[in-house]
């Protein structure tokens, strides 16, 4: 659960975005799978109100029991009617 705000030079809005997520783990190797929405309230130059967005995750996490470095990647698919897109990522972490 969270909250963003997110503003460019013809809109504003705020979003709330929700997801479930699963880690499926073989010893140093993990699978991410997760779905979410994210309501958004846009107040634009085009359009004013409530516009939501869904989401799937699939990824592979690199991560050895009890050790800190995290090596992960991945891809989200976002849909968002009429619309359709996937954003990727690739992350290096440190977990505490």
């Amino acid at each position: 659960v969270g909250f963003s705000f997110m503003s460019t030079k013809t809109w504003n809005g705020v979003s709330f975005p929700i997801s479930i997520n699963q880690l499926i783990s073989f010893q140093n190797h993990h699978i991410e799978l997760g779905i979410g929405a994210a309501p958004n309230y846009v107040v634009g130059e085009y359009f004013t109100g409530w516009d939501d967005i869904y989401s799937a995750r699939i990824g592979y996490r690199y991560q050895k029991p009890n050790r800190k470095f995290i090596f992960r990647v991945g891809a989200v698919p976002i849909f968002s009617f009429p619309g359709f897109g996937v954003w990727g990522a690739v992350n290096f972490g440190y977990g505490f």
